[in-house]
């Protein structure tokens, strides 16, 4: 899936806080800017951790495909064509087994094409990336030892709006951090209706600081693009 508009200064932002969240094969460099989560060789874990890279085009190109790059994007676009906006999505679907496992029973070539609409390939990377991205229980509560210096048990909105700006920057999306604060709650064996509100009030900060805090700017573009590629459901 392809991804235009998006230099490479605000592609090595998004990157690099996908790699906060959860550490990958990070490339910054003048011959290689891109992340990579799991291996094609690695057959045996194709659908736990599924291969999925995110790299910057013009760049590969350059570097891996120069024949390509004089021959096709520099006769089409001039010798600028390096400065195009475009970023990479790249998954691999291993065989029929994991093709089944994202729902799409049939193999034959012309059905499997018919079935990979844009918005299905979204979904299909979102969740590819997902299986690397994912929080689980223990290491929510890992985070919260990180940020201990900012009580989330507070009553006070300053605390918790420093709480959530904190994890904002960590490369958190309202659901993860709602779901990482539900958890919280759950333990400290609150009522659900209280679960409701705090959480409910994470959401009006959440929005508040995106779109006012000026520090989370990159921030906000990172969100818009992760809701692109989890935004739909497979």
């Amino acid at each position: 899936m392809d991804i235009e508009g998006i230099n490479s200064k605000k592609f090595t932002k998004f990157i690099t806080l996908l790699n906060n969240i959860k550490e990958g094969e990070l490339h910054i460099g003048n011959s290689n800017l891109g992340l990579q989560y799991g291996y094609r060789h690695k057959s045996s874990q194709y659908i736990s951790k599924p291969f999925i890279k995110l790299y910057y085009k013009p760049i590969e190109l350059v570097n891996n495909s120069p024949l390509f790059y004089k021959t096709f994007l520099e006769q089409e676009y001039g010798r600028g064509a390096y400065r195009l906006k475009l970023a990479r999505i790249e998954g691999t679907i291993k065989n029929k087994t994991h093709l089944r496992s994202l729902g799409i029973k049939d193999n034959r070539f012309r059905v499997v094409l018919d079935k990979l609409t844009p918005k299905r390939i979204a979904g299909i990377l979102g969740s590819f990336l997902d299986r690397h991205l994912k929080i689980k229980k223990d290491e929510s509560f890992n985070v919260m030892e990180n940020l201990r210096g900012v009580s989330f048990m507070s009553k006070n909105d300053i605390d918790l709006t420093l709480l959530v700006k904190s994890y904002i920057k960590r490369g958190y999306t309202l659901e993860m951090i709602q779901n990482t604060l539900k958890l919280a709650y759950e333990s400290m064996e609150l009522h659900r209706t209280t679960i409701y509100r705090r959480l409910n009030k994470v959401r009006k900060i959440f929005r508040y600081l995106i779109e006012n805090d000026e520090d989370l700017k990159v921030e906000k573009s990172f969100l818009e693009f992760l809701s692109l590629i989890f935004g739909e459901v497979i």
